[in-house]
């Protein structure tokens, strides 16, 4: 709906809204963070400030486990032990490998909005220090664009900047933060500042309710991390070291409004309406 469009219709789309609102349940967004162990064995919920354990889904998943990332439209988990890429059931902790990421050596995953897979490859392996589009189906990957840094790869897709993607890493002298532009492949440096990372990297993790990106380092450190690349440590050591994180996900949920836009994106419409 544009503003040039009647008032009296801006009001009937925005009386729909509040009734279908009303009547429909809003899905729990990002409330439970999951967390697999560097290596594997232990796969639970961790607690989103801290990164003290919460809940032990399971303490037998073996493997070479690097990251993990929700579908935010299926809502199944995925996982990539380095060279093939799994489901992960959230449940009972059972892997099924999909597909080998065919010499790609993914280390961490990340969704965007629209359920795209994207994979960053370590220091080692064909394509290393680079980004991947990934199918779901086949693990089947797409280079994109080489990225800085050499060790502690880890991304993390921000929705609230549609087309962004972030990565962090380990150069030679100190960590990397920058912003990768999925459709030109531009890449923008940002600069760290506050509390030091002590470690390399692991997973990282955008956290949508705290509207900042959150990762455990080598060392089982927990942190917080802003856009504007202020790191803030969480002052706690989890004995545990994880590499996975990914948040729950909503599956979208189809609903027609009166003007014609879908939930699950409502951007546009809440773009043009004051």
């Amino acid at each position: 709906m544009s503003r040039s469009e009647s008032g009296s219709g801006r009001r009937r789309g925005v009386a729909f809204l509040v009734a279908a609102a009303s009547v429909l349940p809003a899905p729990a967004v990002a409330e439970t963070l999951y967390a697999l162990e560097l290596n594997g064995g232990d796969f639970r919920v961790v607690d989103r400030a801290t990164g003290a354990d919460v809940e032990t889904i399971s303490t037998t998943v073996f493997g070479s486990w690097r990251g993990i990332a929700m579908s935010p439209v299926s809502g199944i988990l995925y996982a990539t032990d380095v060279g093939s890429l799994f489901t992960l059931d959230t449940t009972s902790g059972e892997t099924v490998e999909i597909g080998p990421f065919g010499g790609a050596l993914v280390r961490d995953l990340t969704f965007d909005g629209a359920g795209q897979l994207y994979g960053v490859t370590g220091a080692q392996g064909s394509a290393a220090n680079s980004l991947h589009a990934i199918d779901t189906a086949t693990g089947a990957v797409t280079f994109l664009v080489a990225l800085n840094g050499n060790a502690g790869h880890c991304i993390a897709y921000d929705p609230e900047e549609p087309g962004t993607v972030y990565h962090l890493a380990a150069g030679l002298a100190q960590q990397i933060f920058e912003r990768v532009d999925l459709g030109s492949g531009a890449i923008t440096p940002i600069g760290l500042a506050g509390d030091p990372i002590l470690s390399p990297s692991l997973g990282l993790v955008y956290d949508p309710l705290a509207g900042l990106f959150r990762f455990f380092d080598a060392q089982g450190r927990y942190y917080a991390l802003a856009r504007d690349g202020t790191v803030t440590a969480a002052g706690t050591q989890n004995p545990t070291v994880y590499f996975g994180l990914a948040f729950d996900q909503p599956t979208t949920q189809f609903v027609i409004f009166e003007d014609g836009f879908e939930s699950g994106d409502t951007s546009a419409w809440s773009a043009t309406v004051p």
